[in-house]
């Protein structure tokens, strides 16, 4: 089995975020290293690879939070950098709140 490295710049997503607030990362990309076999690795796609940050229970702040990263099971070995974003979370604005139901 041939071993194989890539490198893919992954959109980083929020999660579990009250419908309260708004949040806004500091960073918006990360690159995230990938290895495994060579065959797997050639057919990866974007949304293959998924980083995000859990907003479950917080509330207004900033936030240094650290990533998560979904992977398929075949792949071997995932790094990223950073380890950590920073998240601001605001409470949305009145009209935003009345508009979204």
């Amino acid at each position: 089995m041939k071993l194989q490295c890539k490198k893919i710049l992954v959109d980083i997503k929020i999660s579990n975020l009250d419908e309260k607030f708004n949040a806004e990362l500091k960073t918006k990309q990360i690159s995230v290293l990938v290895s495994g076999n060579k065959e797997i690795i050639n057919l990866l796609k974007d949304g293959d690879i998924e980083a995000y940050v859990d907003l479950k229970n917080l509330k207004e702040g900033s936030y240094d939070l650290p990533l998560n990263i979904k992977k398929p099971d075949n792949i071997d070995k995932v790094s990223y950098d950073p380890q950590k974003v920073s998240v601001s979370i605001k409470p949305k604005e009145e009209s935003e709140v009345t508009n979204a139901n």
